[in-house]
């Protein structure tokens, strides 16, 4: 699977990345030196049916150890996905069929001669459509206010290494930054405070599409991200519970004083 970022003249990006949980058994401290985790959000065909792709890759120092018996734990949605290796480094994972909730497997750098542990990188991928809840995809859509609204929940791994730097991108299709006011709007972001904002919804007109970068230089929790894209506003958009409670008030009071008036003209 080819990663979104690298293709500059994708018109109308891609893809949200959606997050896999890699929770490690047996590990040594400093195995990973880094991780980049990419999000990509293909909002083009609407936020109701925004598409998502998450690509992971772990980095692997020169003698650095193993991660043996961890559970690489997938969304019930994730479609599409590859596993590979680089360099020195090998594993026992293998693309699970489709809907398969985890799988058990190591990562071993080298292959346990003395210094053949020179490094490398263990790269998963996969594909999303928007989900009905966050169990199925990082993304879910709903009405709010009037406005069609694109949820996004994610940034967690559950692989923490001490000392392993950890940055998340997210790319979204088209432009999100802070000049929209409906369309291209976002709001509600957050994150883990041990995080650093790098860019906060920067719009990059060569790609067409808005980043969100968050950093880690010491990833021993999860980024916990969350944020809203506010998109068109619904045609003929049903009223929210205050507002149909505003008019039920006023059909009310309408027909109070139409029932006032009829007694007035009966007592004439």
């Amino acid at each position: 699977m080819k990663s979104f970022v690298s293709r500059a003249s994708f018109a109308g990006i891609a893809v949200v990345l959606a997050s896999s949980v890699l929770s490690v058994g047996a590990a040594s401290a400093q195995v990973f030196t880094e991780r980049d985790t990419t999000y990509q959000l293909n909002t083009t065909g609407g936020l109701a049916n925004t598409t998502t792709n998450y690509d992971n890759v772990i980095t692997l120092p020169n003698g650095g150890g193993n991660q043996i018996g961890g559970t690489l734990t997938f969304r019930t949605g994730a479609q599409n996905m590859v596993i590979d290796t680089t360099g020195a480094v090998t594993t026992t994972y293998t693309v699970p069929p489709l809907g398969t909730p985890s799988e058990v497997g190591d990562i071993v750098n080298g292959d346990g001669t003395p210094g053949s542990n020179t490094g490398g990188t263990f790269h998963f991928a996969y594909d999303l459509n928007n989900g009905p809840d966050f169990g199925a995809s990082f993304t879910v859509s709903e009405v709010l206010s009037g406005h069609n609204v694109l949820h996004f929940s994610g940034g967690g791994t559950g692989l923490l290494d001490q000392g392993g730097i950890f940055v998340d991108n997210i790319f979204i299709s088209g432009d999100w930054s802070a000049s929209g006011l409906f369309a291209g709007a976002h709001t509600g972001l957050t994150f883990d405070p041990s995080f650093t904002l790098i860019n906060d919804f920067v719009y990059l007109a060569n790609i067409d599409a808005t980043l969100l970068t968050i950093s880690n230089g010491s990833y021993t929790v999860d980024p916990n991200i969350n944020f809203y894209l506010v998109g068109d506003r619904v045609g003929g958009a049903v009223p929210e519970p205050a507002t149909w409670a505003m008019m039920l008030i006023g059909f009310g009071g309408l027909g109070a004083a139409m029932r006032r008036r009829r007694a007035v003209f009966a007592a004439a």
